[in-house]
């Protein structure tokens, strides 16, 4: 860690390194140690998770918390792991992928959306953009069976659902099933399908009053 003025050293294990500037200015100087420091050899550091299951934000990976894991050093997409039952919503852009700009003004909400990590049973709130009341969502794993259920209220836009586990067998919506290619769903009507490579499956579910319930077995 370097301080602000480059007063203090770079602190260094075998196997970890960060670079934190205090003010935009040192971003430049930061990148060059970051660049030295990768080119000098430092590929990983350690990251060390408590007690509990856990997943991985970027490839939702369940991984066994109460241990370190040794984490690829990688300056475009920093560790993060989320607790099973964790739910993440997210304003997305067009292409509704993660870190891309979603919008000029963060009292507006483009793609509403939500990452769910399955587990104990747990909820979040949903803003909605300026002027609009905050949705609700809730998430139940049923341990006898092993669907996920999730319920969501007083959501005023279309939200895509993103539920990282294991690959379901099928998918419904309030009751129905639900397509698993996009390509069944006519006029922005709800679908699902499976994304490899996040271990994931992506709902999307069109803005629509009153409850709105999913269930995945």
């Amino acid at each position: 860690i370097e301080h602000y003025a480059g007063a203090f050293p770079v602190w260094l294990s075998p196997v970890q390194a960060a670079i934190l500037t205090v003010t935009e200015k040192h971003i430049p100087h930061g990148e060059w140690v970051y660049r030295s420091l990768v080119e000098a050899g430092v590929r990983e550091w350690p990251v060390c998770l408590p007690g509990g299951a856990w997943h991985d934000l970027w490839t939702g990976r369940r991984v066994s918390g109460g241990q370190t894991l040794t984490v690829p050093v990688d300056r475009g997409m920093i560790p993060v792991y989320v607790r099973a039952g964790g739910i993440v919503p997210l304003n997305l852009g067009d292409d509704l992928a993660l870190c891309a700009p979603s919008s000029g003004s963060p009292e507006a909400v483009k793609n509403l959306a939500a990452l769910i990590f399955p587990g104990e049973t747990s909820s979040a709130e949903l803003f909605q953009g300026k002027g609009r009341a905050y949705g609700s969502i809730s998430t139940y794993r049923n341990n006898k069976d092993g669907s996920v259920q999730i319920n969501l209220e007083r959501v005023e836009l279309p939200v895509e659902l993103l539920v990282l586990d294991e690959k379901p067998g099928q998918v419904c919506f309030n009751g129905s099933q639900l397509p698993d290619r996009p390509g069944e769903a006519r006029n922005g009507s709800a679908f699902w399908e499976w994304l490899p490579e996040w271990h994931a499956a992506h709902i999307h579910l069109p803005a629509r009053k009153g409850p709105l319930t999913v269930i995945l077995r």
